[in-house]
């Protein structure tokens, strides 16, 4: 059974990846900072302002990769290091969304899947409607 498992985890050709804030220190006390001086950098995340790192994670049942930067990198600069090898699909958030990403993966044969923006779901709903009135016309 385990023999099968390990076999099984080697096919599969699913991937997550996400990247997290380590924070060094409180955004009050960045000038205070002498440890990281020169390393670490300020950053975004969904939880606000941070100052430190960020721990970008590539995971397929294990952990495959991981790339540790400085805050202030686009966490989908660092997508085609992290998958040089890999082939089928990535699953990711709305942070990783990019049409250059999207073909540069895709001509690799990896597919990424994220989720919709909301500055897109206005394109989708109309979209949405204008199937909807067209399969009634046709029924």
């Amino acid at each position: 059974m385990l023999l099968f498992c390990c076999t099984l985890r080697k096919r599969s050709k699913i991937a997550y990846i996400d990247s997290t804030s380590l924070n060094v220190c409180h955004p009050k006390r960045i000038y205070r900072d002498k440890v990281f001086k020169g390393l670490a950098e300020r950053g975004k995340s969904t939880k606000g302002w941070f100052f430190g790192f960020k721990l970008h994670i590539d995971a397929k049942g294990n952990l495959m990769n991981e790339k540790l930067t400085k805050g202030n990198v686009d966490d989908r600069s660092v997508v085609p290091q992290m998958t040089a090898n890999m082939r089928g699909f990535l699953f990711a958030d709305k942070g990783y969304i990019s049409k250059d990403l999207f073909l540069c993966l895709m001509a690799r044969g990896l597919k990424i899947i994220t989720g919709i923006k909301r500055s897109n779901e206005k394109y989708f709903d109309i979209v949405r409607r204008e199937n909807s009135s067209a399969q009634t016309l046709s029924s």
